[in-house]
């Protein structure tokens, strides 16, 4: 059988895992932990429903993170089913919906005033993200999983086999490429890039984030976030799904089976490292960086030193999103729609609301006050504090 096809049936595999257990098996079957029934807690936080729209089939059954993106006063989503719309923010008054004749994997973009999607078939698009006319379409080498981001010059898309592509934002022409090699086996799921003044910062399935020169792709430097071990190609798995987090000129990045990392800007030097594994988003306020580990604890460590602040683990199971930041709380959501509340100073749960729609796959997207949730039936949700 060519490595094609056994790269294929082998990430479908996990994927299938990771929708039943997030866990992964090695030698013997093993799964993830049951889903904790949820507890009763004191809510001491209200969170309100501010509106809620439909935005299509969200991801139709399949394993993808579509993100929705902010823009000055749109969020935009997309499903796999090939629709891409706007809405206002502060009513969900839908502003524009356009449709493709594509599976988009990877959603949602935006940038210098145009939204972006990648599709199955290896296809960026973008589209102006006043009237959701289509700028332009442009083809990679495969599928995406991550959304293309930009800074208003420069697109940034990645394939899933192992390539970086710089567009220009202008017209969707190639201006650069840099590839690296992809595992025989890989979580089925790519990190976003991250565009930081003109660099761009990317983690790969092969353990390693690089810093590439925005407008010409050449490499910068790299850095191993995790080192494969283990015998088998599962426990060898060191992805870098969730993507790279700046702030106060530190770099933090994380690794399925990995650890986190926090790395200097100025020197590229290692700050910290702690032995955690993930492929979920993280955040930051200022004092702690949030994540969600594999089995869905939420952790909080110092931000200058690692050191684990709390960890909370009655959510233990329950197929967390990433965290989002909304006023000075922690938000993470689950795969039945609950949205849950954490008290950032030691974890304790303070606020629960249920979206419906169908659980949530990926991390919701703040704007500070605001949260905005799109779950995996494509139900769109603004959510803030009473």
């Amino acid at each position: 059988m060519a490595r094609v096809s056994i790269n294929k049936l082998l990430v479908g595999a996990v994927a299938t895992l990771l929708l039943s257990s997030c866990g992964l098996f090695s030698g013997k079957a093993k799964t993830g932990p049951e889903p904790a029934p949820l507890q009763e807690i004191e809510q001491t936080v209200a969170i309100e429903k501010l509106w809620s729209e439909d935005t299509g089939n969200g991801s139709a059954g399949q394993y993808l993170k579509l993100v929705p993106a902010l823009g000055a006063d749109a969020v935009f989503a997309a499903d796999y089913n090939g629709r891409v719309s706007a809405y206002a923010q502060d009513s969900g008054k839908r502003l524009w919906r356009t449709r493709i004749k594509e599976n988009i994997t990877g959603a949602t973009g935006y940038g210098g005033a145009s939204v972006f999607v990648g599709t199955l078939k290896g296809n960026v698009y973008a589209f102006d993200a006043d009237t959701g006319e289509q700028n332009w379409k442009t083809g990679i080498s495969s599928e995406v999983l991550a959304p293309p981001v930009s800074n208003g010059s420069v697109v940034v898309a990645k394939s899933t086999d192992g390539k970086l592509f710089g567009l220009d934002a202008a017209d969707g022409e190639k201006i650069w490429l840099y590839q690296r090699t992809v595992p025989t086996l890989s979580l089925r799921g790519t990190s976003a890039p991250v565009i930081f003044q003109n660099v761009v910062l990317s983690g790969f399935a092969s353990g390693k984030l690089t810093a590439n020169d925005l407008a010409t792709g050449r490499i910068l430097w790299e850095v191993s976030v995790s080192y494969p071990s283990g015998r088998s190609e599962i426990d060898r798995l060191v992805d870098v799904d969730a993507s790279p987090l700046i702030a106060n000129g530190i770099l933090y990045t994380a690794a399925y089976q990995g650890q986190i990392n926090a790395i200097s800007l100025r020197t590229g030097r290692r700050v910290w490292t702690r032995k955690v594994s993930t492929f979920e988003d993280m955040a930051v306020d200022g004092r702690n960086l949030y994540l969600v580990d594999n089995e869905s604890r939420v952790r909080a460590l110092d931000m200058q030193t690692g050191e684990p602040v709390w960890t909370q683990d009655s959510l233990l199971g329950r197929k967390l999103t990433g965290p989002a930041i909304i006023g000075q709380y922690i938000a993470v959501a689950d795969y039945k729609g609950y949205v849950h509340l954490l008290e950032p100073s030691d974890g304790k749960l303070v606020g629960r609301t249920r979206v419906g729609g169908g659980g949530a796959l990926s991390t919701p997207v703040s704007d500070g006050e605001r949260l905005f949730l799109l779950t995996s039936k494509g139900k769109l949700t603004a959510l803030g504090l009473k």
